[in-house]
């Protein structure tokens, strides 16, 4: 088993003020034995979970040939997660970490390696009695030094680590690029989380500096490193997809394979992928490259791998590695054992279309790999790019040749074995059905050499698929990452041609769910959801520039984040003035507690306002709200609004506005924007009694969750699907109100204990103590425009709820707000609430009109088909008019108007429903509902 040394570590951990995620991260690893955290990663949506237990990280170092039986030291281990591969490819490891915390995790994720050992501490403290054959450094040496623009302060802390490298010994160094081109982009800088930082050479203090490549080269020399070799990981070494190096320069068209991601895209004016080809046309790669990865070494002798391509975001079974090597052979072998017979099985596909005639890349296989010569010659795909601007009639004959290799790539069967046919398209024209549809047959699968079409890398395969549908791939992808071509040869004409116009769109569905597939959309949603761009909003980053937003703290506070505080405010300005009218204590806490003494306002990433009572002010708040608080304020209260629920405590809403959270979406309840108004308990000194009350809590929070929100999710929170089935199952038994008073009954327990603690019981699944003496009296903090009534034990506070480094402000990943959802600051929530909320009611003999007739649309079918059939759809695609799906006529969206308003129920199916409320609007349809697939499609970014 892994072991864990701390004899070492001279501080003392204060659990207390560690990050939730990182608490967060230990209990997924702790409650984990598989060592598999997909389930994880796709429900949970933050970068840093993401970052630390996603298997994408290993493509860092997983393509590297290490020697045989070599000793690893790894610097920075974090939660481990490279340190697996580490293990699995090398005799033996040593991690050193300088948390405690993050050191413990680390041997518990590995608790079953045998050949792993963990040091938590400084490195400097730490006394080896070997040296090691590997060293590995990641994304620790840019904040050795606090930001330190000093070469020689990092040469010193390298030559250092020098001193514990063998004779052959290699570094493996990876750090950011501070010229990086996403940095030119507009990304955010990683030591300051603002847009150009880097660039401008960090004009404010900062707490890491990224090198230039000459700088980090400088720093090598200096060390004393006379030897080293630069590879560069796209798009970072954070999740690495391409790893090109000094021997092996991209050529063009990059963006063809990789998927650039951004955790922040608000300060993005240009897209990475649009620029890469006029790097590699200026032979500035290198210096743009997003990171660095540097073999440094004492000899001459480097890694054969000259580029790798890492497919990990395929799974276990059709996850690849690709590498090209000094001697011109390129391997492709599995990742993981599963992948195995799918390596053999591209093996014997190649030899398939091989025995049928198409000419091939020379293929071989050898112990589990297959391989091949480099070849030099130009892709088919960037061929055609090109010969389409001096000669479009050769581009079409290319085409014409490539459909008929396509066609004799396999034997023909009959029409009635075609899989992607069914009773609504049968008398569609299919063409020729392929006994095995090889859908790489395309040009970027393929080289173009002395006038011959030359395949490679036939990974897929599909039986009984039609010839038509590899075609459709080979023109669709040419047309995507060569938009040029359209403007030469219409798309449209080569559809007519190949008689692919009345197919297009169901070989489009079928793409997207082979995409799907193929890349696990579902596991990688978060992945994906950083990796979408919406190039209009980019573009308008242009007002950034100009000073249409707000910088704070390093925080960029946009108008409408502002709009929202100052409703917040507004509703806050209400709440004391029934406090004051009525004699009831108030205390502002937690966030908004820290933003007064910190920032004597808002924290510029808070989205809200937290204030706690005594139980016994809140209690005749509670009483009196309804005489007090008139429209547009709304007190709620678990009691008074029954279809929503947050663990217990009140909010104030302003009925006027929308703030509406994810899981609400839908909701009939009052979703305006709001404050949170706390209770403050007495905490039981008895830690058993304590246990016991918290349990309690906890249940009866499980069931009116499960009660108000059982419809909407299959699991919920920390529960698993057994535990929240039966909570749904119980829930149903018992009426809401008499769970609300369960609930109460169980924070008030104990409430005549005499105790020198309160606490904040409305939390899910935790709880806050405080000593009972800091809220004896309050004092006045400053708070925007306002005076607010703090508890005079208020550092004592913030110190028992954030830590003892409370002023000190968070990591640029924590900066963010809390809360996500829909906010309009001048639209009520009903308006929402009408589009969203029972959308088929009064529908009875009216005609029901679908806008959207894509994949939403056979979601919408297979859960209301049976009940709500629409009579027809609408959509702006032209190729769908007079089609039908699912025996429903597509139409032209006017054809709305021929039905009377009275008459008709218009549902928006599609995942562009704001451009198509606009499309409606200005065509005088205002009477349209929104049908909600997937809740997270519906949140507005702040």
């Amino acid at each position: 088993m892994a072991l864990l040394h701390t004899q070492y570590y001279k501080f003392v951990d204060n659990i207390e003020m560690l990050l939730d995620t990182d608490k967060n991260i230990r209990k997924y690893i702790e409650e984990n034995n598989t060592g598999q955290y997909n389930e994880i990663i796709k429900e949970d949506d933050r970068w840093e979970v993401f970052y630390h237990l996603s298997e994408m990280r290993s493509a860092l170092l997983n393509w590297y040939e290490f020697k045989e039986g070599a000793e690893i030291l790894e610097i920075g281990g974090e939660f481990g997660a490279i340190t697996g591969t580490l293990c699995e490819r090398n005799s033996h490891v040593t991690t050193v970490e300088s948390s405690l915390f993050r050191a413990e995790t680390i041997s518990k994720r590995y608790s079953n390696r045998k050949n792993l050992d963990v040091y938590a501490g400084e490195l400097e403290d730490i006394s080896f009695e070997k040296k090691f054959d590997y060293i590995v450094l990641v994304g620790l040496l840019e904040r050795q030094w606090a930001g330190s623009f000093q070469k020689d302060t990092y040469a010193d802390y390298l030559h250092k680590i020098l001193g514990l490298l063998k004779p052959d010994g290699k570094l493996l160094l990876a750090v950011e690029n501070r010229y990086g081109i996403k940095y030119f982009c507009g990304a955010e800088d990683l030591h300051t989380g603002r847009a150009f930082a880097g660039i401008n050479n960090y004009p404010n203090k900062t707490k890491g500096y990224s090198f230039s490549k000459q700088e980090l080269t400088d720093i090598i020399n200096m060390a004393g490193f006379p030897f080293h070799k630069f590879y560069y990981p796209l798009p970072d070494y954070k999740l690495p997809q391409l790893i090109y190096s000094e021997n092996y320069l991209p050529e063009k068209n990059i963006g063809e394979r990789l998927i650039p991601y951004y955790i922040n895209k608000n300060t993005l004016i240009a897209y990475e992928n649009d620029l890469y080809n006029d790097l590699v046309d200026n032979h500035v790669f290198e210096f743009f490259s997003n990171s660095f990865l540097v073999e440094c070494s004492l000899d001459e002798e480097f890694c054969s791998t000259i580029y790798a391509a890492i497919s990990i975001d395929r799974g276990k079974e059709n996850g690849f590695l690709t590498t090209i090597h000094k001697d011109d052979i390129v391997r492709k072998r599995a990742i993981y054992n599963e992948g195995v017979k799918s390596t053999l099985k591209l093996y014997e596909n190649m030899m398939d279309i091989k025995s049928h005639g198409l000419k091939i890349v020379p293929h071989k296989l050898e112990k589990n790999s297959v391989v091949m010569p480099y070849m030099k010659n130009i892709t088919l795909s960037n061929y055609l790019k090109e010969i389409i601007k001096i000669d479009k009639d050769k581009f079409v004959n290319i085409f014409d040749r490539l459909y008929e290799y396509i066609l004799s790539s396999s034997e023909h069967v009959s029409s009635e074995f075609n899989a992607l046919c069914n009773d609504q398209t049968r008398e569609l024209n299919w063409g020729i059905i392929l006994k095995k549809a090889y859908i790489e047959l395309i040009p970027l699968n393929s080289f173009y050499v002395d006038d011959e079409i030359l395949f490679f890398d036939q990974e897929f395969v599909r039986n009984n698929y039609p010839a038509k549908y590899i075609l459709f791939r080979a023109l669709n992808y040419m047309y995507y990452f060569a938009p040029h071509v359209n403007d030469i040869i219409s798309l449209d004409i080569l559809k007519e041609k190949y008689e692919l116009t009345e197919l297009w769109n169901i070989f489009v569905a079928e793409e997207n769910k082979f995409l799907a597939s193929v890349r696990n959309h579902e596991l990688y949603k978060q992945f994906y959801k950083w990796a979408a761009i919406d190039k209009n909003r980019m573009y308008n980053n242009a007002k950034v520039l100009a000073g249409n937003i707000e910088s704070i703290s390093e925080y960029q506070v946009t108008p409408k984040m502002k709009n929202i505080w100052a409703v917040q405010l507004d509703l806050l300005k209400a709440f004391i003035e029934v406090c004051e009218k009525n004699k009831l204590k108030y205390y502002i806490i937690y966030g908004t507690l820290l933003g007064a003494v910190r920032h004597k306002g808002f924290i510029p990433w808070d989205d809200d306002i937290d204030v706690t009572m005594p139980r016994e002010d809140y209690e005749k708040l509670k009483k009196i709200s309804a005489n007090e608080f008139k429209e547009p304020y709304f007190f709620q209260m678990p009691e008074n609004d029954a279809d929503c629920f947050y663990n217990g405590y009140s909010r104030l809403r302003n009925s006027d506005t929308t703030g509406i959270s994810v899981m609400d979406i839908g909701h009939d309840c009052n979703n305006g924007i709001w404050i949170d108004i706390l209770p403050l308990d007495t905490c039981v000194s008895d830690q058993k009694k304590l246990k016991r009350k918290v349990k309690y809590i906890n249940i009866f929070q499980k069931l009116i969750y499960a009660k108000v929100y059982g419809k909407d999710y299959e699991k919920f929170l920390n529960m698993s699907k057994f535990q929240w089935k039966l909570c749904c199952f119980v829930a149903r038994l018992v009426k809401h109100n008499w769970l609300c008073r369960l609930l109460n009954t169980a924070i008030t327990a104990y409430s005549k204990t005499d105790t020198e603690y309160v606490g904040i019981f409305t939390h899910y699944a935790r709880y806050q103590v405080f000593d009972k003496s800091n809220f004896e009296s309050s004092v006045e903090l400053e708070f925007e425009d306002l005076e607010l009534k703090a508890p005079i034990g208020y550092k004592r506070c913030l110190e028992m709820s954030l830590g003892r480094d409370y002023m000190k402000y968070p990591s640029l990943e924590e900066r963010k707000p809390h809360h996500k959802g829909i906010f309009n600051t001048e639209y009520s929530y009903k308006k929402y609430r009408d589009l969203f909320f029972d959308i088929f009611r009064d529908c009875e003999n009216k005609i029901i009109i679908l806008f959207g007739a894509g994949l939403m649309f056979e979601d919408y079918m297979r859960k209301n088909s049976k009940k709500h059939t629409p009579a027809f759809l609408v959509d702006n695609d032209k190729g769908k008019w007079g089609t039908k799906r699912h025996e429903i006529e597509i139409r032209n969206p006017k054809e709305i108007l021929k039905i009377q308003k009275e008459k008709r129920k218009v549902i928006i199916c599609s995942v562009h429903y704001r451009e198509i409320e606009k499309q409606l609007n200005n065509m005088g349809v205002e009477d349209y509902y929104i049908y909600i697939q997937e809740k997270e499609w519906m949140i507005e970014e702040e």
